[in-house]
């Protein structure tokens, strides 16, 4: 092993998802592995459908918080402080 180390010393630093069609690729994989495993899918959100829903409820109400804020012009809402859908948090706090 510390021969094929000597040889390879660089293997541990590579990173995939530095490269630019890296996540497209991923996507591509996820999505063929759900069309091949529909049962594997269906069973794993009949499993954790309460957390789903209760995680797009959450998502939903700041989307619509986030929507009425900036329609009605409210400069309380900005980029700095719109909350990360994605995660949940502020952007910058």
């Amino acid at each position: 092993m510390k021969a094929w180390r000597e040889k390879n010393p660089n293997y541990f630093k590579y990173d995939e998802s530095k490269e630019p069609g890296w996540i497209e690729t991923q996507r591509k994989r996820s999505k063929l592995w759900r069309e091949k495993n529909p049962d594997k899918v269906r069973a794993y959100r009949q499993a954790h459908n309460e957390e789903y829903r209760n995680y797009m409820r959450d998502y939903m109400r700041k989307y619509r918080q986030i929507k009425t804020s900036s329609a009605q012009g409210n400069p309380a809402i900005t980029e700095e402080t719109k909350p990360n859908l994605q995660t949940g948090e502020n952007i910058n706090p």
